[in-house]
């Protein structure tokens, strides 16, 4: 399991290309050098999360599916090339960290110390859903706006089940003398718990803790429970 989670995060690395066209750097942010003609006052430059702030700020308003990439380019005054070049697609805009979790996730997974399979799942779980309270009222925006969008929901429940893939198949590899079909079981069902808990703490208006704490809380009782059938 150790070598197949290394060469899958190689093969990942490998796939990512670095797009440079239009881009400068000032001090540790990355900025876009935008080409077209701007009207007097408009800052020279839009950096990467003005272009995500905007993009997310005409979801909310217009909805995911009736705002397209050639309407946000106008918006921010940049070229479809320029926004191109940060997001490729619209759908990055709106889970543009989601590599950077999986890849996390892949290393938490490839480093984890010896212990009960259940212990670790929860763990894992939790780094696949760390977002602070200073992100809360951003998360809840962006799970309003993946409600009204067919295309949104598909697509994250797609990333979902790439997550509960890799969990299984680690947890298929630590507890080879356990049934597969019970693990399977057990990974989804903590799965689900997470994401529920997920929910109830954007609905939250002011969480007072990090989401991956929160989840831990909502988890504990639940693996204990799960961690009895696996007899660990």
């Amino acid at each position: 399991m150790r070598r197949s989670l290394l060469e899958l995060i190689r093969a990942r690395a490998r796939a990512t290309v670095s797009t440079r066209d239009n881009l400068t750097v000032f001090g540790n942010e990355r900025k876009v050098r935008c080409p077209m003609p701007r009207s007097p006052g408009r800052p020279p430059q839009t950096s990467r999360a003005q272009l995500r702030d905007l993009a997310r700020a005409m979801f909310a308003e217009q909805g995911f599916d009736g705002t397209s990439l050639a309407s946000i380019a106008r918006a921010a005054g940049v070229s479809r090339t320029t926004l191109f070049s940060y997001f490729p697609s619209k759908r990055d805009l709106m889970w543009e960290e989601y590599d950077e979790r999986l890849q996390r996730l892949e290393a938490f997974l490839v480093s984890a110390p010896r212990a009960p399979v259940v212990s670790l799942l929860t763990e894992a779980i939790q780094v696949s859903v760390s977002f602070r309270v200073d992100e809360h009222d951003d998360l809840a925006r962006r799970m309003r706006i993946v409600d009204d969008s067919a295309e949104l929901r598909a697509y994250t429940a797609l990333r979902s089940a790439e997550i509960s893939r890799l969990l299984v198949a680690f947890a298929t590899s630590r507890a080879s003398g356990a049934d597969p079909q019970l693990l399977g079981d057990v990974t989804h069902a903590l799965m689900a718990v997470a994401s529920r808990a997920t929910r109830d703490w954007a609905a939250t208006p002011a969480p007072e803790e990090d989401l991956d704490q929160y989840a831990a809380a909502r988890l504990a009782p639940f693996a204990g429970h799960v961690a009895a059938l696996l007899e660990e």
